[in-house]
């Protein structure tokens, strides 16, 4: 019997230490116990829908393995030691989470998915005005108070405010002429979060009216500059002279009218508890100088006269037509002080003066004036429209060579003259004319290039007695001119 008792001693003892011995894990030689494991899981956002978040770093603590989630999200991690640990997430912009892996005696485990919130967003909004119907305000100042950050409403009342912390708080509204008004935003997770449309009340009024012509029939002006001065507010009228600023504190000021060729004008308003006033004006047309042409004219004579002339020519335009009643050039050093007559086939004011006309005795005097124009329109006020002054007087005379001195020639003859080098840019104008009483002009040619030096008629000349001229212009218009040389055609 103990026989028996003393196998079965031995028997048991060797199963108990068979139990007890370590089992070989070539992974971790140290820990003979532990399985080498694998977890993995997705990556998504907190907001809806839920989107996949890419290189969020994911961390097993226990062994500070480190793995990335893919496009999808998606992240694995092989060969760690199957021992309960967590596993953190993290990346920029987003909350940072954690969780515990408890394998429960698997070797592959797949977690539940991690959903991440923003940490950054962007709030936006639109701010309209309360009445009816609603319009959106323009410049309203927005603070979103946990940052201290201010933007402005556009012109269709939105703003945003990008990339600030996600946390809930105050957004303030603020614009002059409007009531303040905040609203509370509950922000927890959206990456972008649209608020309520804000409506702000307002003690305002409008201004409108119509713009016209002082001169008879009135006529609407459009395009118009229409300036509120107290909210330094700037309008135009549209194709009928009217116009509209709305939303203005009532607050008493002037408006101001104003438009390219017309008088300024201005009318005070006067709310007088109304939240609604309608101005007019009228503007007069102002006279344009749409081109003005100071040359002088010098013309060489037998036998070695020089006659001096100063030619003036204004074109002006008023959009009140038959408004101009006077047009005249001054100069107060000169005390020049002359009317210009209307040339109807050159549709400008001109005058040509001599230097008695100048009151001068030459016209170096002249040179450095200011020679300003003057219009007085039909109502009696005075517009000074522009000024110019002279830019050159050509006396040095072109030498002619022939034909001269009554040299006969034939139908056609070749006109030469010496080079003429003068130090300025110019053109010839050529002019043949006939020799009597009171000359013709036959021909000329305009615009001739300054290296020419001698030029053909395009013209048959009939018998007879001729002279010809040279003019010298430059590009300011003054001009002088030769002698006359006579020929005479067989």
């Amino acid at each position: 019997m103990n026989f028996f008792r003393g196998v079965l001693l031995i028997v048991i003892s060797t199963f108990a230490f068979s139990c007890d011995a370590p089992h070989l894990n070539p992974a971790d030689p140290q820990n003979p116990n532990n399985k080498i494991a694998q977890v993995d899981g997705y990556v998504l956002t907190y907001e809806q829908p839920r989107v996949a978040i890419p290189n969020v770093k994911v961390i097993w603590k226990n062994q500070n393995v480190l793995a990335y989630t893919d496009s999808t999200g998606y992240f694995k991690i092989q060969d760690i030691q199957r021992v309960n640990g967590k596993l953190f997430f993290e990346k920029d912009g987003y909350s940072k989470d954690s969780v515990l892996v408890d394998w429960k005696n698997q070797n592959s485990k797949r977690i539940e998915t991690i959903l991440l919130s923003y940490t950054f967003g962007d709030l936006d909004g639109f701010v309209f005005a309360s009445d009816q119907p609603t319009v959106p305000i323009s410049k309203v100042k927005v603070l979103w108070k946990n940052s201290n950050l201010i933007v402005e409403t556009n012109s269709s009342g939105y703003f945003k405010i990008e990339n600030v912390p996600i946390t809930s708080g105050m957004i303030y509204f603020e614009k002059d002429g409007f009531k303040k008004d905040s609203v509370y935003v509950n922000w927890t997770s959206e990456r972008s979060k649209r608020i309520s449309t804000v409506f702000l009340s307002y003690n305002i009024g409008s201004i409108t009216g119509t713009i016209y012509t002082v001169a008879l029939p009135r006529k609407p002006i459009s395009k118009t500059k229409i300036f509120w001065k107290n909210n330094n507010i700037l309008t135009e009228t549209d194709a009928n002279g009217n116009f509209g600023i709305y939303n203005v504190p009532t607050q008493n000021g002037f408006i101001y009218f104003d438009k390219t060729g017309y008088s300024s004008d201005s009318v005070y308003v006067n709310w007088n508890g109304k939240n609604s006033v309608r101005a007019e004006g009228f503007l007069n047309a102002n006279p344009q100088l749409d081109s003005l042409s100071i040359y002088t004219i010098v013309e060489n004579r037998y036998p070695d006269i020089q006659r001096y002339r100063l030619q003036i020519s204004a074109k002006i335009s008023d959009a009140e037509i038959n408004d101009i009643a006077l047009v005249y050039v001054q100069n107060n050093n000169l005390k020049l002080n002359n009317q210009l007559t209307y040339n109807n086939a050159t549709r400008n004011y001109e005058r040509l003066f001599e230097l008695t006309d100048l009151n001068i005795s030459s016209m170096d005097e002249a040179i450095g004036e200011n020679f300003n124009i003057i219009v007085r329109d039909q109502s009696g006020k005075l517009f000074n429209v522009g000024s110019s002054t002279i830019k050159r007087i050509i006396r040095q005379e072109v030498t002619i060579e022939s034909p001269t001195d009554r040299q006969t020639t034939t139908s056609k003859p070749t006109l030469k003259w010496k080079r003429y080098l003068p130090g300025f840019n110019f053109k010839y104008l050529i002019q043949i004319y006939t020799d009597e009483v009171a000359p013709i002009l036959v021909w000329q040619k305009e615009n001739v290039s300054k290296d020419e030096i001698e030029i053909t008629p395009n013209v048959t000349l009939q018998p007879g007695d001729y002279f010809w001229v040279i003019w010298v212009i430059d590009d300011f218009g003054d001009r002088g001119r030769t002698k006359p040389a006579t020929f005479i055609v067989k």
